[in-house]
């Protein structure tokens, strides 16, 4: 028996991420049901997560998790504060 491993990688080339866009809870959930999780690191999302959005070249936008969001935070991306980012005292 053959056995082959295909592997996908995908390359997002973000541009701007929104931080604390919105809170995952169940009205999220039932607007946006596709969206259960970060699409960099598929981090699943729990009730009360804050979610980032992120701009990405030639592609929809997408939800990422506030990890994914400290990863890219000291690149070029433009970063904005969204209405549920942390304070700059939280982050210390």
């Amino acid at each position: 028996m053959i056995v082959k491993t295909i592997v996908q990688t995908k390359c997002w080339d973000l541009y701007q991420v929104q931080e604390g866009f919105l809170i995952y809870n169940e009205q999220y959930r039932k607007i946006r049901p596709d969206q259960t999780k970060c699409k960099l690191c598929h981090k699943e999302f729990m009730d009360g997560d804050i979610i980032n959005l992120a701009a990405v070249r030639k592609h929809v936008n997408i939800i990422i998790c506030d990890k994914c969001v400290d990863k890219v935070r000291n690149t070029d991306v433009l970063m904005y504060k969204g209405k549920y980012a942390k304070q700059q005292s939280e982050e210390k």
